[in-house]
Order: C-alpha cells, then structure tokens, then sequence
C-alpha cells in the first residue's frame, strides 16, 4: 500500500516552513509517499500584499471555486507544482 502524507496549509509563511520536512519524509518510503497538500477553510483569504487582512465573502469564495479561480486552489497548486519540480509526487 502506498504512503500519503497530508500536509494542511493556510497561505502562511509559518505554515511553509514544513515543505522540507514533508520532502524528507516523502522520500524516505520505498516508493516514496505521495503529497497532498490541502487547506480546510472554506472562505480563503485573497492572496496578495494584503495577505491576511482581505477576506473573500463566502459568496465570492463559492463563485470562485465553481469557476476554478479560488485563490486557495491556485496556491495549493503553486505549492505542489514546486514539490513536483523537486521530484516529489505531489497534488493539491
């Protein structure tokens, strides 16, 4: 049975700073586990200068998601295209 790691993550730097803990221990399964990198919070906060101050109204977070703009499904996928660009398998 293959290995998956959970890693939650809310846009924070704080919340960052495990990625290279989570690549070490990625890598030390034989096959190595698979990331899946995710967030639980239903209103996202925009991403930008101003990150952690704008709220998205839950309406807005709602339409964004159905239209696949939600800022927290592009910064899951940044997070995961990087994993993935250091030889992890990764998804968001």
């Amino acid at each position: 049975m293959r290995k998956q790691i959970l890693v939650p993550l809310d846009g924070s730097a704080e919340a960052e700073q495990v990625l290279p803990h989570v690549k070490t221990a990625a890598t030390g399964y034989h096959p190595p586990a698979k990331v899946i990198v995710f967030t639980a919070v239903k209103v996202w906060q925009e991403m930008g200068p101003n990150l952690g101050t704008v709220l998205l109204s839950r309406d807005r977070a709602v339409q964004k998601e159905q239209t696949g703009e939600s800022p927290a499904r592009q910064y899951l996928q940044k997070i995961a295209d990087g994993l993935r660009s250091d030889g992890i398998d990764a998804e968001p």
